[in-house]
């Protein structure tokens, strides 16, 4: 984790970026939201000003420049991890077999052998 930044959010947590995005980054305030309320889950995001409307945006999507019609995925499961080894931007219809190869402990094997295949 030496090319990597860690950057303290609200709610006592903290998101880890490539330390190559840090200027991109730096300008920004950054929070912790809750995006699942079910699993009480975390991402960092930032509001700003668009055409005189408040809004907000994830940081995983702004560090990639994502459009909205795909999403990311965070490989490992932990959306407060953004760094660019562990984001996939995909279509919608195949981040839900990414997801499941990836996040689900009895597919380790099969994980493993998917992160080698998208490094």
């Amino acid at each position: 984790m030496a090319d990597t930044k860690k950057i303290e959010l609200s709610k006592g947590v903290y998101t880890v970026i490539d330390y190559a995005d840090w200027g991109k980054v730096k300008k920004l305030k950054l929070y912790a939201a809750v995006v699942s309320s079910k699993n009480k889950e975390l991402v960092a995001q930032y509001s700003f000003k668009k055409n005189g409307k408040q809004t907000t945006e994830k940081l995983h999507r702004f560090l990639l420049d994502c459009p909205k019609e795909m999403v990311v995925v965070h490989l490992d499961g932990n959306r407060l991890n953004n760094t660019r080894a562990n984001l996939v931007m995909c279509k919608r219809s195949a981040a839900k077999e990414i997801r499941k190869k990836i996040v689900n402990p009895k597919n380790q094997k099969k994980r493993r052998t998917y992160l080698k295949s998208v490094a």
